[in-house]
């Protein structure tokens, strides 16, 4: 059975984390981690997206479908690990990172309601480690929110996720 991401995290020893959940099925994550792994041999339930804040020294990522990255990770680069891809992800030193966490329904409503795909036909295709300056650019914005605590920022943080997801479904969804 696919497990949440999130669940993944909740037994892993951090530095320090924060997760803010929004009302449209997005959850911002941030993790100061120490080395660890998580596994996911079933896949997610849930579609995650990881940015990078810090330099990792080594990363092994494995996703279905795209095969293996084992090298370091640099402020900003990214990997999308997409609802159902199995995998497994080992980090060997101190690192932050951002996790956009992702009910798949949420994408489908988006693609609706910017009309920018047929949601029916909608798939994430896995991806290791790259970089995205659009996307790379909202980061701060969400990590912003996430220090200030002020949950009355909801309204703002479902507006990056949604130009998040419209951003990234419309370059790279099939």
């Amino acid at each position: 059975m696919a497990v949440n991401p999130l669940d993944l995290f909740a037994g892993k020893p951090a530095i320090a984390h924060h997760s803010v959940r929004l009302d449209k099925g997005v959850t911002v994550h941030y993790r100061h981690d120490l080395p660890g792994a998580l596994d996911a041999p079933l896949g997610l339930s849930h579609h995650m997206l990881t940015f990078f804040l810090s330099k990792n020294d080594r990363q092994v990522t494995s996703l279905d479908g795209c095969g293996e990255y084992d090298g370091a990770m640099e402020f900003g680069d990214f990997y999308l690990y997409p609802a159902g891809c199995p995998g497994f992800t080992r980090w060997q030193s101190i690192d932050k990172t951002l996790h956009i966490v992702l009910e798949p329904d949420f994408l489908s409503q988006v693609a609706i309601d910017t009309d920018c795909l047929n949601p029916g036909n909608l798939e994430l295709l896995p991806v290791l480690n790259t970089r995205d300056r659009k996307l790379e650019n909202l980061v701060p914005l969400f990590l912003q929110e996430i220090e200030n605590g002020d949950l009355g920022d909801r309204l703002y943080l479902e507006s990056l996720s949604s130009i998040w997801a419209f951003t990234y479904c419309a370059s790279t969804a099939r």
